[in-house]
């Protein structure tokens, strides 16, 4: 149950208060959205072969905090999960590129493209990530979307579709 869901639960009066928070809300390893994300990743889907296949192609939906924790935890484990992970599909992502998509890894391509070489994290999300923004504009407006590989603002159109 989630915070919010526990406020909204009724009560005898307006004035008493919430109630008391019980070890049977509590699940271990998921005090947070990212503790949430890295024991899916940990318990759930890296339990190849007992309860993912083993061969698995895993498609990712992120929505918000769910998809900046796993963008973190991709970024942090990518040479052990880029043979499984298919996709990534973020709805109102959060990461940025200049923070959450700097590997630790060194450049050992040798190009001054660091994070882009074909196997790097950087380089699958920018061939194999779509990401959805709720926007405030009508149908047929001009977007503009940073282009990952060139630092570049491009001019887009969304295609008569209400995001990006």
């Amino acid at each position: 149950m989630t915070i919010v869901t526990q406020l909204a639960l009724p009560r005898p009066s307006a004035v008493d208060p919430p109630l008391a928070e019980t070890r049977r809300n509590k699940i271990p390893e998921n005090r947070n959205w990212q503790e949430h994300v890295n024991s899916v990743f940990e318990g759930i889907l890296a339990a190849r072969g007992r309860l993912v296949r083993r061969d698995a192609k895993i498609e990712i939906i992120g929505a918000s905090e769910g998809g900046l924790g796993a963008v973190r935890y991709l970024v942090r484990n990518w040479p052990a999960w880029r043979d499984n992970i298919s996709a990534l599909c973020l709805a109102n992502p959060l990461h940025t590129k200049s923070f959450d998509l700097i590997s630790s890894e060194p450049n050992t391509t040798g190009s001054k493209n660091a994070g882009l070489d074909s196997a790097s994290f950087p380089s699958f999300v920018s061939s194999r990530c779509r990401a959805a923004y709720e926007s405030p504009e009508f149908c047929e407006a001009q977007l503009i979307v940073r282009d990952i590989r060139e630092e570049e603002v491009v001019s887009e159109s969304n295609g008569g579709a209400n995001g990006a």
